[in-house]
C-alpha cells in the first residue's frame, strides 16, 4: 500500500542527509563531541538496496577518522532474518588521525528472504553510537509452467506434440530451474523435451520446450511436465505442474459376413467354403472369434485362421478390407450313419482396439449332403379293405439315386395269401411264407396281383383281421454303406362266403354335439345251404368301440324279391356290445335266398377330445349252423366299416412381431384366434396372454368375435369370449408390447376351448419366438485429466453401441465434483438419434440425457462444458444404463474424469524508507502480485507494523499499475496488523 497523500522527504525534513537513496546519519554531529572520535560524517556503507530471492548481499563499511586518534572501534553489521550470518562484527583497536579502515559483510538470504534493512553500528571510546541504514527490497521469484494445447484430440496411432512453457512470473531472477516431463503408459516418447535445466531465468523471461509422442493405449494419455527452481541446495516453493491430455477419438470396427450354402458332395466327402468377413467401420476389427459347431465335418481351414473344434479365429481385419475365411469340411469315418443334412449357426464378436466388445446377429445357414448315391425311396399301395378270396392288386415303387451294382427288393406275402402275378419277381416260399424278390440297378415300379385266403382254416383265420404287406429294399452306395427302406401296406379282410353283406354308417359325429350314428348292416343269403339256418337261430353282434347303443333304436327288414316285412327280435347290450337274437319276420320269407337288413343308433363317446379320430367297427352274424363248408358256412360271418369322429380345433396365431426383437423395443401386435372347423363349434374359448417376457403397454382393440370381459393379473391377460365361437370363426386383439430385459424372447399365449363334453382343448403356446438382437453400449470420456488454465472445462463424451440391435431407453447421466458446476452442452450423433434430446438439469452437478434409442453402431456425442468454482472436488463422473419397466437392462461401467488446477502463487514485497523521527510519517509500500495461472479469489492482505509505528486513517491507496492510484479502503486494525480483505 503507498500512502501518496505523505509530504515528500527532504535533507531538510529530518536530521541527517542522503547520499544516493541511503540515509548517511541519523542525528548531527554534537556539538560537544569529544576531539578523538569519529564523526558521523565519516561512516559509510557501500551496498545493494534490491536483491534476489537467491543472492548473496555484500555490504562494504568505510571509516575515515578525520579527527584525533579513536580508540576501540567497534563495527556491527545486522541483516533481518533469514539472512546469516548475522550479526557481523569488524574491530580496530585505534585508528590514527586521518586514518581509514573498511569492513565487508556478505550475507546469504536463500529461498525465504525478505525485504528488510541492512542495519551498520559503530561504536567508539568517548561517543555514542553511530547507526546507519541501508533498505533493501527483495525482488521473490516465480515460476509458471504451461503445456499448450491443454487438450488435443487424436487417434490411436497419431502423434502428437506440446510445447512446455516456463515463464519467470516473479520480481526478480530465478535460479536452478530444473524441468521434467512425464508421459502417460498410453503414451510413447517421441521426441523432445523430457529433462532440462536452466541456471538462471530473468524476471519475465519465458522458456519453451516441444515434446512428441505417440498415441499407443486407450487410457492414461496425459503428460505431466513438473518445474522446479531454487537456491543452492534448496528448492523455493512448490513445484510447478503442467497436465496435458489427449481427448482420444475412437474408430469402431463393424464386420459383415455372408454365408454360403453348405452343400458337400457324398460321393467326393469334402468340399471347401469360402466366408467372407468385411470390416465396413472405420476401425481395425481385433480378436474376431466366429463361433459355429460344424458337426459332425472334420475342419480344415485355410491360411490366417485357425479352429479348435467351437470357433474359427481370424487375424485383425483393418477397414475396407475382407477377410477370405477359406476352410474344408469332409465327412466323417462314420459316414454310414451322418445325417443328410443339418445346419450350422454362426455369431461373431470381435473388439476395437481398447478391448470394447463389438456384437453382430447370429446366422443360421443349412447343410447337407448332394448327389447322395443309395437314397432308396420306396412305396407299397393296396385297397384299404378286401373280401376274403378277393384278388388284390398292389403296387410297388422303387426310387434309387445312385446305388452301386444291384438293390434287392423283397416283398413278404401275408400268410395264407398266393401270389398270381410276381409282376417280374421271382415268387418263393420258405416254411408257410411267401416271398418275391426283384433285382434291379435303376427306379423301378411292379405290379403284382395277390389272391386272399381261399377256404382254408388259414383263410377263415384271417377274417375280421388286418394283415399287412412289407416290402424291404437292400443296397450299398459309393461310400460302401448298406441302404434299406421298408414299406407297407395294410387291408381289413371281410368274409362273406355264401352270404353277401355289406356294412355303412351315417356321417361322421361330433361327441357331445350331434346326436347318434346309423349304422346299416346288408346281408344277402345264398339260395341253398348243406345245413340251412333259421331265422331265430341267427345271432347279431355290434362291438360297439368308443360308443353306446342307444336303445329301442334297431330295426330289422327282411324281403325276398317282391315280398317284404318287418321283423321282431330280441336285443342285449350285456357285457358292452350289442346282441341282436331271436329274428322272427312278420311275415312268411324262407332264410334262403333272402336279404336282412338290420339298423341301429349308437352314441360316441370322447375317444379323441380335441382332434378327428377314426377306427374300424366290426359286426359279426352267426348263422347258428356248422358244417357248411368254408368260412361263412362254419357259422361266421365278419364285416366292418371305418367311423370317424369330428372335435372343433382352433389356431392362435401372432403377427406384427418382427423376426429380430431388441430389449425395450415396443411392437404392435395382433392375436388371432381362428376356429379352423367351419362347421364345429368351440365353446367356453379362452385367450391367456403370458407377460413375463413381453409386458402389455396398451391394448389398442378387438375384431371379429368380442371377448365378453378381460382379466389381469401379475401373469398376464386373458380375455373371455364364452360360446362367441359357436358361431365366430375369428377373433382379434391388437396389442402393444414391450420386450423385458432378456436375452430370449418367447411370446406366449394359448386359446383354451371346449367341445361341449367338458374336456379343455388348447392351441397355441409359444407362438412368436424371435431372436433379440444384443445392444452392447460402451462410453468414453476424453480428456481423463483437465488441467485448467480458465475457469470453463470441456469433456467429450462418448457413447457406442457395438451390439447386433438397438439401444431403446438410454440415460446417460454426469455427476460433477462439488467444486463443479453444469454450463452447457450440446450433442449430436451418427444415426440422428439424438434429434430433439435436451438436458435434463437436477442440480448444477447433475445432468442427465434420455434417448429414445441408439442405433447399432450408432455413436452419441456430448461436448459437455463446467465452470470450476472451487479448489478440491473436480471430479467428473459419466454412466450409461438403458432399461425399461422399472429395471436395467445394461448399465455401462462409469467413466472417470477430472480437473487440476495449477498451484496458487502469490508474491509480495514491502518497501518502507527509515529512518522515521519521532512524529514524524512515512510511505509504505505493499506490492502484491498473483504469479499464478489462474485467478485469486478472496486475497487478505496483512501488513504488520513495529512498535510505535501507527497506521493513519483514510491514506490508503490502491493501483494495479504502480501508475493511476485511486483510494482504498482503510484495513481492518489489530493491534500491531492491518489486514485488507
Amino acid at each position: 500500500m503507498e500512502q501518496s497523500s505523505l509530504p515528500e522527504y527532504s535533507s531538510d525534513a529530518l536530521p541527517g542527509w542522503y547520499e544516493g537513496s541511503q540515509l548517511r546519519d541519523t542525528q548531527p554531529a554534537p556539538t560537544d563531541a569529544p576531539l578523538n572520535t569519529i564523526t558521523t560524517a565519516s561512516l559509510h556503507v557501500y551496498g545493494p538496496t534490491t536483491a534476489n530471492v537467491c543472492d548473496t548481499v555484500t555490504y562494504t563499511v568505510v571509516i575515515t577518522n578525520d579527527a584525533i586518534l579513536a580508540t576501540n572501534v567497534v563495527i556491527t553489521s545486522t541483516m533481518p532474518t533469514p539472512y546469516t550470518p548475522s550479526p557481523q562484527i569488524c574491530s580496530f583497536d585505534t585508528i590514527e588521525a586521518d586514518g581509514v579502515r573498511s569492513c565487508t559483510f556478505v550475507f546469504a538470504g536463500g529461498c525465504d528472504a525478505i525485504s528488510g534493512q541492512n542495519v551498520v553500528t559503530l561504536t567508539q571510546d568517548g561517543a555514542p553510537p553511530i547507526v546507519r541504514y541501508t533498505d533493501l527490497v527483495v525482488n521473490p521469484g516465480a515460476i509458471t509452467v504451461r503445456k499448450e494445447p491443454a487438450v488435443q484430440p487424436a487417434y490411436l496411432d497419431d502423434t502428437v506434440t506440446w510445447t512446455v512453457y516456463i515463464e519467470n512470473t516473479g520480481y526478480g531472477d530465478v535460479e536452478n530451474v530444473v524441468i521434467t516431463d512425464v508421459l502417460g503408459s498410453g503414451l510413447s516418447y517421441v521426441s523432445g523435451l523430457d529433462f532440462a535445466a536452466v541456471s538462471t531465468m530473468t524476471a519475465g523471461q519465458v522458456l519453451t520446450f516441444p515434446v512428441s509422442a505417440q498415441v499407443v493405449g486407450c487410457s492414461n494419455l496425459d503428460n505431466v511436465v513438473t518445474a522446479t527452481w531454487g537456491c543452492d541446495g534448496e528448492r523455493c516453493l512448490l513445484p510447478q505442474t503442467a497436465t496435458a491430455a489427449v481427448d482420444l477419438q475412437m474408430r469402431n470396427p463393424n464386420l459383415e459376413f455372408a454365408l454360403p450354402t453348405f452343400d458337400v458332395p457324398f460321393c467326393a466327402g469334402q468340399q471347401v467354403f469360402t466366408v467372407p468377413v468385411t470390416n465396413v467401420g472405420d476401425g481395425t476389427a481385433y480378436s474376431t472369434t466366429l463361433i459355429t459347431d460344424l458337426s459332425p465335418f472334420s475342419v480344415t481351414t485355410g491360411p490366417g485362421a485357425t479352429y479348435d473344434g467351437s470357433a474359427f479365429y481370424l487375424p485383425p481385419i483393418a477397414p475396407g478390407d475382407t477377410h477370405d475365411l477359406v476352410f474344408t469340411l469332409t465327412l466323417p469315418s462314420d459316414v454310414c450313419t451322418t445325417a443328410y443334412g443339418g445346419s450350422f449357426n454362426f455369431d461373431i464378436t470381435y473388439y476395437d482396439r481398447c478391448a470394447n466388445p463389438y456384437y453382430e446377429l447370429p446366422q443360421n445357414a443349412s447343410w447337407q449332403l448332394i448327389d447322395v448315391p443309395g437314397n432308396i425311396g420306396l412305396s407299397k399301395s393296396m385297397p384299404a379293405e378286401v373280401y376274403r378270396g378277393e384278388t388284390v392288386t398292389a403296387t410297388i415303387s422303387v426310387d434309387l439315386s445312385g446305388i452301386s451294382g444291384t438293390t434287392t427288393i423283397t416283398d413278404t406275402i401275408p400268410e395264407g395269401w398266393t401270389v398270381v402275378d410276381a409282376g417280374g419277381g421271382a415268387s418263393f416260399a420258405i416254411s408257410d411264407t411267401t416271398y418275391i424278390t426283384w433285382e434291379v440297378t435303376a427306379s423301378s415300379a411292379f405290379t403284382v396281383v395277390l389272391l386272399t385266403p381261399g377256404d382254408t382254416i388259414t383263410g377263415c383265420e384271417a377274417c375280421g383281421m388286418q394283415m399287412t404287406n412289407v416290402v424291404a429294399s437292400v443296397g450299398f452306395d459309393c461310400q460302401g454303406c448298406v441302404r434299406t427302406a421298408n414299406a407297407s401296406a395294410s387291408t381289413y379282410v371281410q368274409c362273406d362266403d355264401g352270404v353277401s353283406s355289406a356294412k355303412e354308417v351315417s356321417a361322421p359325429l361330433v361327441p357331445c354335439s350331434d346326436d347318434t350314428y346309423t349304422y346299416t348292416n346288408t346281408y344277402t343269403f345264398g339260395s341253398s345251404f348243406v345245413f340251412t339256418p333259421t331265422w331265430g337261430g341267427l345271432a347279431f353282434t355290434e362291438t360297439l368301440p368308443h360308443q353306446t347303443y342307444v336303445s329301442g333304436t334297431a330295426e330289422i327288414w327282411i324281403s325276398n324279391g317282391p315280398l317284404s316285412c318287418t321283423a321282431t327280435f330280441s336285443e342285449s347290450t350285456a357285457g358292452g356290445p350289442l346282441v341282436i337274437t331271436n329274428v322272427s319276420p312278420a311275415c312268411a320269407i324262407d332264410l334262403p335266398g333272402a336279404t336282412m337288413q338290420i339298423v341301429y343308433q349308437t352314441q360316441v363317446g370322447e375317444p379323441a377330445a380335441c382332434s378327428d379320430f377314426s377306427w374300424y367297427d366290426w359286426s359279426y352274424l352267426y348263422l347258428g349252423v356248422t358244417g357248411n363248408g368254408a368260412c361263412a358256412y362254419d357259422g361266421l360271418l365278419q364285416e366292418g366299416v371305418f367311423v370317424e369322429t369330428r372335435a372343433p380345433q382352433m389356431r392362435l396365431s401372432l403377427s406384427g412381431l418382427p423376426p429380430v426383437v431388441s430389449e425395450c423395443g415396443a411392437y404392435t401386435v395382433t392375436l388371432t384366434a381362428e376356429r379352423t372347423t367351419p362347421d364345429i363349434a368351440a365353446y367356453d374359448a379362452v385367450i391367456d396372454l403370458v407377460t413375463d417376457t413381453f409386458a402389455v403397454i396398451s391394448v389398442l382393440g378387438f375384431d371379429g368375435a368380442l371377448p365378453l370381459f378381460t382379466d389381469t393379473n401379475s401373469s398376464g391377460y386373458s380375455w373371455h369370449y364364452g360360446d362367441a365361437f359357436t358361431n365366430a370363426l375369428t377373433a382379434t386383439v391388437t396389442l402393444r408390447v414391450q420386450l423385458r430385459c432378456t436375452d430370449a424372447a418367447p411370446f406366449n399365449a394359448t386359446i383354451h376351448y371346449d367341445n361341449l363334453c367338458g374336456s379343455t382343448c388348447s392351441a397355441g403356446g409359444t407362438i412368436g419366438n424371435p431372436l433379440v438382437a444384443p445392444c452392447n453400449m460402451f462410453i468414453t470420456k476424453f480428456p481423463e485429466v483437465i488441467y485448467a488454465t480458465s475457469d470453463v472445462v470441456l469433456w467429450s463424451l462418448t457413447v457406442y453401441n457395438a451390439g447386433a440391435g438397438p439401444a431403446y431407453n438410454v440415460t446417460m447421466t454426469d455427476t460433477l465434483g462439488s467444486d463443479l458446476e453444469y454450463v452447457s452442452s450440446t450433442i449430436a450423433s451418427t444415426a440422428g438419434s439424438v434429434a430433439g434430446v435436451t438436458p435434463v438439469v437436477i442440480s448444477p452437478h447433475l445432468v442427465n440425457w434420455t434417448l429414445p434409442v441408439i442405433e447399432a453402431k450408432e455413436r452419441v456425442t456430448l461436448n459437455y462444458y463446467a465452470e470450476i468454482v472451487g479448489c478440491y472436488d473436480l471430479t467428473n463422473q459419466f454412466q450409461t444404463a438403458q432399461g425399461c419397466l422399472d429395471e436395467d437392462c445394461h448399465v455401462a461401467p462409469i467413466a472417470n474424469a477430472h480437473v487440476e488446477i495449477p498451484p496458487t502463487v502469490l508474491l509480495n514485497t514491502n518497501q518502507f524508507v527509515s529512518p522515521i523521527e519521532t512524529c514524524y510519517t512515512r510511505t509504505v509500500t505493499a506490492t502484491v502480485r498473483n504469479a499464478g495461472l489462474l485467478s485469486v479469489y478472496s486475497a487478505t492482505v496483512t501488513e504488520t507494523l513495529p512498535t510505535d509505528l501507527n497506521y493513519i486513517l483514510g491514506t490508503t491507496e490502491v493501483s494495479t499499475d504502480t501508475v493511476n492510484w485511486q483510494p482504498g479502503p482503510d484495513p481492518i486494525i489489530s493491534g500491531n496488523q492491518l489486514s485488507w480483505g
